[in-house]
């Protein structure tokens, strides 16, 4: 006999603040608002931004929410 389960979840829209991840970088920013956030990974190591850098005008068209999790700590 064979069992199939099938798990799709729905991913509901994040209210702020959250997490979202640049669907071309792969850089996350931590959204405090809508186009307001500090860039807390680069993705890509082109990126001419650095991590902590506080913007007020993302292009929330590049980003989706990032349902994942970020540790954050001294070295």
């Amino acid at each position: 006999m064979i069992e199939v389960e099938v798990n799709n979840k729905e991913k509901t829209k994040l209210s702020y603040p959250k997490l979202m991840k640049g669907d071309l970088s792969g850089c996350i920013v931590f959204f405090n608002k809508d186009k307001e956030g500090v860039l807390m990974t680069q993705g890509s190591p082109d990126t001419c931004i650095e991590v902590g850098a506080y913007h007020r005008e993302w292009g929330m068209e590049c980003f989706t929410d990032y349902q994942g999790s970020i540790t954050l700590s001294n070295k």
